[in-house]
């Protein structure tokens, strides 16, 4: 069989089986003509025609009736938006097309693209046909493609990827920093093996991209990717090969593992997907539980027991553990409670033997050893320092804070009980911490000063969105809280995305409204609910107010006169935010294409149903599209780019910019799945 025809096969099973840009064009335009139709008095009963009046009158209610569905359906989508704080203009969101399209170049160029063994189809409907989030959703799977593209033919199989050198290296390189080391490990085995950190991290968004695209091209795009990754993943990935001593646990376990197991969650229980690649689940759930084995490796002391604390880095070919840089071999407390979803996931679907069926709970030891520590101790008051030792397992550093291996604690917390609701041991300890946060950590910045746009707009909360709600740093824990840092990373603004998944769990607003009694095990409800919004509000100020690339530096400075910070004149040097909300310091100036802010705003939009979401995620894609190109940014203020491609910008950023625009009946339901740290979807256990 020619490719031709198989492409034209596989055409017709995606249109049959999924598909609805075809469908629904021949139904617009089907639609289109039957409006003319009835305008033109055709296609009307003979005694409609002739003008009988019992039939007059039915016209004349049905007609009234659609006119008052119609207003009542722009008053409930009005009232879902009242909420929605300060967006820009709705029209060019809802216009937005080919004609003002931030990828134009790419567009013109892509069908002539040399890297694919096929003809495309010159007339790709979605693109000529489609506006507003339809195109939008359009343009986040070409902006994938287009980087991926440069990935593919200059650095397709490593694991780190520089763009603009367009060269590619494993991690065994970057970490195997003596020459002599190198050099041994290369004579024994050749050139350094891939993790697959790049290529699995990436998989499942190709998986969700391809399942829910509605352009044909596109479609024929992301199938030739994911074939070649699938065959890299089986032939050129081999764990047991990964014979270096500085394998990252938690982040193998986040991106591989977790990638590994998201991509075979999809191929399993898609059927578009299963039939589309019919190995596919197999090599993944193979690869997964090969990784799986030898992570847990971290878990065990000598003898073989489980240890609670696993250490930092893991030779996966031996099993020899290490502990960090760090002086005393110290753990982030947020590294070693952020791997259990994954564990749990993997004992799920693994077949009975392969781990210890204790696994499920002993992987949970790490939050109780963590707990017990807080417990006797009067220094942190529930929240969590950055750091554990990994052998007396005692809480080490005095800094309190929301950012770097701190963060995913918290969200773990709630994102164990939405895995598995039927525990609530970890729903509980969440609110518990959220109240410990609010108590200590929450904190306003001095007045803004707001263009009149802005003011205009919203002279109704005009007084309320004066400052910016954010969470502060406690450098030196709570026992001193009047001495806190206005310190912020954009690593932070995980959290609003996880109240609102604690807050609703998973649902949106009107079924809350529907079900409250459901909601009755969650405390000062609507108080947490307009925090988290509050916050994602902060977080997309990290945006809106940085000059020239609206796109967020790696950690904000916020102006608050009673912060440590701002208690001096050092300030004076740092750069200062368009509407006076933040500082940033020259060394924080970098943007490394963090997903955490979308991540938000797509959980914002998710429970509210408020376009405002979308239309922030929108300003903030074109953005990383106009000034990034596929790359981390050196300076946020200059728009100075740099030679670096995170892997999470296609396994995270892209993936929450996508869900955001697709309809209800595409992509994930909240209530269906979880999503690790690094956005990969596990679908929850049910009842």
């Amino acid at each position: 069989m020619s490719k031709e025809k198989s492409n034209d096969q596989e055409l017709k099973q995606r249109k049959k089986n999924g598909t609805k840009a075809g469908k629904n064009i021949k139904k617009l335009e089907k639609d289109d003509k039957k409006l003319k139709n009835i305008v033109n008095n055709r296609n009307l009963p003979a005694s409609l025609q002739r003008g009988r009046t019992n039939h007059k009158w039915i016209a004349l209610l049905t007609v009234l009736g659609a006119l008052i569905l119609k207003l009542v359906q722009d008053y409930n989508q009005k009232k879902a938006n009242k909420h929605s704080l300060y967006s820009s203009d709705d029209n060019i969101y809802l216009d937005y097309s080919l004609e003002n399209s931030v990828l134009k170049d790419y567009h013109k160029t892509s069908l002539n693209n040399k890297i694919y063994p096929f003809k495309f189809i010159k007339d790709d409907p979605i693109v000529n046909s489609s506006r507003g989030s339809n195109f939008i959703k359009y343009e986040v799977e070409s902006t994938f493609l287009k980087d991926w593209e440069d990935y593919f033919a200059h650095g397709f199989g490593y694991d780190i990827y520089e763009p603009i050198k367009q060269k590619g290296k494993n991690f065994a390189d970057k970490n195997l920093r003596h020459k002599s080391e190198e050099s041994k490990y290369i004579q024994q085995y050749g050139e350094s093996f891939p993790l697959g950190y790049m290529i699995i991290d990436s998989l499942d968004t190709m998986l969700l991209m391809y399942n829910n695209t509605d352009s044909l091209n596109n479609n024929l795009k992301f199938k030739f990717h994911i074939d070649e990754c699938l065959k890299f993943i089986e032939n050129n990935i081999a764990f047991d090969k990964i014979d270096h001593d500085h394998t990252n646990v938690f982040e193998t376990t986040i991106r591989v593992l977790g990638g590994l197991l998201a991509s075979y969650n999809l191929v399993e229980n898609e059927p578009f997907l299963r039939d589309s690649f019919p190995e596919g689940n197999i090599i993944l759930k193979r690869q997964a539980l090969e990784l799986g084995s030898r992570l847990l490796k971290a878990f065990e002391y000598d003898d073989g027991s489980f240890n609670p604390i696993p250490l930092t880095n893991i030779n996966l070919a031996t099993g020899k553990k290490s502990p960090s840089g760090e002086a005393g071999g110290v753990s982030s407390v947020s590294e070693i409670t952020t791997l259990q979803l994954e564990f749990k996931y993997l004992a799920e679907i693994a077949p009975e033997g392969i781990f210890p069926s204790t696994l499920y709970h002993d992987i949970e030891i790490p939050f109780d050893v963590v707990q017990e520590k807080l417990t006797e101790s009067s220094e942190y008051d529930e929240l969590i320092p950055q750091f554990i030792s990994s052998y007396s397992k005692q809480l080490r550093g005095g800094l309190i804070s929301m950012g770097s291996r701190a963060d995913s604690y918290y969200e773990y917390l709630i994102k164990q009980y939405h895995y598995n609701s039927s525990d609530t041991k970890f729903q509980q300890l969440f609110w518990k911490k959220l109240d410990k946060i609010k108590q200590y950590m929450i904190k306003k910045t001095a007045p803004l000063n707001l263009p009149n746009n802005i003011k205009n707009k919203n002279k109704k909360n005009a007084a309320k969105w004066k400052r910016l709600t954010y969470i502060a740093e406690l450098p030196n824990g709570v026992n001193k809280p009047d001495s806190y840092s206005s310190k912020f990373d954009h690593l932070n603004c995980f959290l609003p995305g996880s109240i609102l998944l604690g807050v609703t769990k998973g649902q949106d607003i009107d079924y809350i409204t529907k079900h409250k009694k459901e909601f009755d095990d969650i405390p000062d409800m609507r108080e947490n609910y307009d925090l988290a919004l509050d916050l994602v509000r902060t977080c997309y100020h990290m945006y809106l107010e940085t000059e020239v690339t609206n796109l967020a530096p790696e950690i904000v400075v916020f102006n608050d006169p009673d912060a440590i910070e701002l208690k001096n004149d050092v300030h004076n040097y740092w750069y200062k935010s368009n509407y006076d909300g933040f500082f940033i310091k020259p060394l924080d100036v970098h943007n490394l294409q963090r997903p955490e802010t979308v991540e938000s705003i797509y959980y914002a939009y998710k429970v509210s149903k408020s376009r405002t979401f979308q239309i922030w995620n929108f300003g903030i894609f074109k953005k990383f599209v106009q000034y990034g190109k596929g790359k981390c940014l050196k300076n946020v203020v200059t728009g100075e780019v740099n030679d670096q491609l995170e892997s999470f910008w296609f396994s995270e950023t892209l993936k929450y910019l996508y869900l955001t625009f697709l309809n209800d009946d595409e992509g994930f339901a909240l209530t269906d799945v979880v999503f690790n740290t690094e956005a990969h979807a596990f679908p929850v256990l049910k009842k």
